[in-house]
């Protein structure tokens, strides 16, 4: 356990090997040790200042209500050991695209190895669409290095040979937006680009003795209605029936389901994952 209690875990898997990948635990940041020192993880004092650097910035003169529920710490790690940190707090791209912002910001955070992606992500993305382009977090390796900046945008404009997947993809966050989203992951000194298939699983806002937290209200026919959406004759065919099976197999009890693809500039998959959340909300969704 890397939290101080369990309040979300997801299972990663190699959908084509079917080997077990790793496990991601979450929590929000007001009850980590970035906070208040009680809480664990036991983290070094330099990765503390290094994360709450982001956690902490806000772009003066906007807007952004910057809410404390919004940010939360994931830790990725397999056999206890620690492969990689995810800092999620949502920062609107339009409020630092400015050069001289954009600058400002990554000396502010301290992350002086993606000081080009404020062209990379406007590249990818739709400035005409009407959507908030949003910078959702950053990842870190074990210590403390930026390894990837992930984005959301209700569009996509990803450049590779062969499109053809990936325009699958766009048309299913488009034309299902009600049931899912897409995030896009840059990785610097890559060509390739992670892109993840967010399923918005119902919830409802609670304030249970001040918490504040998002509760995702389960029911094993969402899983089986998505798995459908995504492998029925009549649609875009996302993925095959042998990996719908596979995944179903995965899902026990009222577990979800995200997916993960990592994508070459040819356009090919290079890797592909599933992302099996067993616990949310303290709660065991596998029936053990």
């Amino acid at each position: 356990m890397m939290f101080s209690d369990n309040f979300h875990i997801v299972e990663k898997y190699n959908v084509n090997t079917q080997e077990h990948v790793s496990t991601i635990e979450m929590m929000p940041r007001r009850f980590t040790c970035l906070v208040d020192s009680a809480y664990l993880p036991d983290m070094e004092l330099d990765l503390i200042v290094k994360f709450n650097k982001l956690f902490d910035y806000k772009q003066k003169h906007t807007q952004d209500y910057n809410y404390v529920f919004d940010k939360y710490l994931y830790i990725e790690h397999k056999d206890d050991n620690i492969m990689s940190y995810y800092c999620k707090n949502p920062i609107r791209f339009s409020t630092i695209e400015h050069p001289n912002i954009w600058n400002k910001f990554i000396s502010e955070i301290g992350d002086d190895n993606i000081l080009d992606f404020r062209t990379k992500i406007r590249s990818i993305t739709n400035n005409n669409d009407g959507m908030e382009e949003t910078i959702m977090g950053i990842s870190y390796n074990p210590d403390g290095i930026a390894t990837e900046v992930s984005v959301w945008d209700g569009h996509y404009n990803i450049n590779v040979e062969d499109n053809s997947f990936i325009q699958k993809l766009c048309t299913l966050f488009v034309g299902r937006y009600d049931v899912c989203k897409g995030v896009v992951s840059l990785l610097p000194g890559s060509t390739d680009i992670k892109l993840q298939v967010a399923f918005k699983y119902p919830e409802i806002f609670d304030n249970d003795n001040g918490l504040y937290v998002n509760k995702t209200i389960f029911n094993t026919d969402i899983v089986d209605g998505l798995l459908d959406l995504l492998t029925r004759d009549d649609g875009l065919q996302i993925i095959t029936s042998e990996q719908k099976d596979y995944i179903r197999s995965i899902c026990v009890g009222q577990s979800t389901f995200e997916l993960e693809y990592v994508i070459g500039v040819d356009g090919n998959i290079k890797d592909f994952y599933v992302h099996q959340c067993r616990l949310s909300e303290f709660k065991d969704l596998t029936g053990g």
